[in-house]
């Protein structure tokens, strides 16, 4: 019986050794989020790339946008989807690199500190530690990212605009935002829509455009309806209105009113002044956005040639824990 126990003690260890190894293998790779062919993505890097689609969708659709969802698709997972697909285009490009001959330089280094700074600030200090999140790993990060910049600034370098296709592209765009063009000043008379059943509202907007139309002054009409207040000339907020109602707006000429109803209720819209603005000025931001689009079209055609063999998979515990609050 001693003799078996000697024999077996050693295989027990061994096996007791093994089975340690792999709970620790096991804790450590509960962190990360991806695997992208053989590598890990580990949940600190995964985290600084959504902490940008965070920042991007609260800058279009505020805090309340994670309330929303896209075709079923909650907009938490569209981010963390995005986030994930950015880490994607960036691998392949850093791959690419050395076949491009694209490199960091040591002199931007010193950026790369600065702006790893910014990034750890996004973070508490429970999050960094949980995440083993250091500032030489977000350093490493960045030059990523830095270096998916340079390649595509490498693979973009060579378009040349078409000067047909941009001017065929300008006259449609103009036709499609006509307010871009011009600076109206408006005065606004509103009144809320009817409660169901009644038409009260409706018959008296309809009243007093009638009026301002037979010659009766704005301001007078204002005053009789109380809004003398509320009717103050403002610069127009092309947003507030949809195609049809800018139209109508837009085809006024100094002085014109038109009466326009919504879901929300009736408005009559005074035309105080039209003045035309800078064409210059839009005719190259429109140019400048022509090209970037343009650009990012050609490298990301390129960039899914790099990313089309690529194996993901996620550690689906780990992402359904994720969230960007």
């Amino acid at each position: 019986m001693k003799k078996e126990n000697k024999i077996l003690r050693p295989i027990f260890l061994i096996f007791a050794l093994l089975l340690t190894t792999a709970l620790l293998s096991s804790c450590t790779d509960t962190l990360y989020v991806a695997r992208i062919n053989d590598d890990k993505v580990g949940k600190g890097e995964f985290m600084v790339y959504l902490r940008e689609q965070k920042k991007k969708f609260e800058e279009q659709g505020g805090e309340d946008i994670w309330e929303a969802d896209f075709d079923g698709v909650s907009a938490v997972e569209v981010a963390k989807n995005n986030a994930l697909n950015t880490i994607m285009m960036v691998k392949g490009a850093v791959a690419e690199a050395p076949t491009l001959n694209v490199r960091i330089e040591a002199n931007e280094l010193n950026d790369l500190s600065r702006e790893a700074d910014e990034v750890i600030a996004d973070f508490s200090e429970e999050e960094l530690e949980e995440m083993k999140l250091t500032k030489d790993k977000v350093v490493g990060i960045l030059k990523e990212v830095k270096l998916q910049k340079k390649v595509y600034d490498y693979i973009t370098s060579s378009y040349v605009v078409n000067e047909e296709d941009f001017s065929s592209y300008y006259e449609k765009y103009k036709s499609e935002h006509p307010w871009e063009y011009y600076s109206y000043t408006v005065r606004e008379i509103f009144l809320q829509s009817d409660a169901p059943g009644s038409t009260e509202n409706r018959v008296l907007a309809q009243s007093a455009y009638d009026s301002i139309t037979a010659g009766e002054s704005f301001d007078e009409v204002a005053k009789r309806l109380s809004q003398t207040e509320q009717s103050k000339p403002k610069l127009l907020d092309a947003s507030l209105y949809n195609e049809d109602e800018l139209g109508k707006i837009f085809s006024l000429k100094e002085g014109e009113s038109v009466l326009i109803d919504d879901a929300a209720g009736f408005y009559i819209i005074n035309a105080v002044s039209v003045s035309t603005g800078d064409e210059e000025a839009i005719l190259s931001k429109v140019r400048e956005d022509y090209i970037d689009n343009k650009k990012k079209d050609i490298y990301q055609a390129q960039s899914e040639k790099w990313t089309a063999d690529m194996k993901v998979e996620k550690n689906e515990k780990v992402w359904n824990e994720i969230s960007v609050k």
